[in-house]
């Protein structure tokens, strides 16, 4: 789902695995997990934080820093109810 309002990106910790096996393998060995401290909020001002992030290296000048977020079904549904 897109969100258009989003200054950040984030995966679920259940597709990093999908995520990294999808990339062109010149690029999978250049992906590394650092530390990540982010809060995400959304509109019912629920929150939830990433502890860690993927970085994917796609040139000497380009880093992709994706938040990782645990489990984000259960906050999902959770959220909803």
């Amino acid at each position: 789902m897109a969100d258009l309002g989003a200054s950040k990106t984030v995966i679920g910790s259940d597709l990093v695995g999908s995520l990294i096996r999808n990339l062109h393998p010149d690029i999978q060995h250049k992906v590394y997990r650092c530390a990540c401290n982010v809060q995400f909020r959304f509109g019912n001002q629920a929150t939830l934080g990433s502890n860690e992030a993927l970085v994917v290296s796609l040139s000497d000048q380009l880093h992709l820093k994706i938040a990782v977020i645990p489990d984000p079904l259960h906050f999902f549904f959770r959220m909803l109810f």
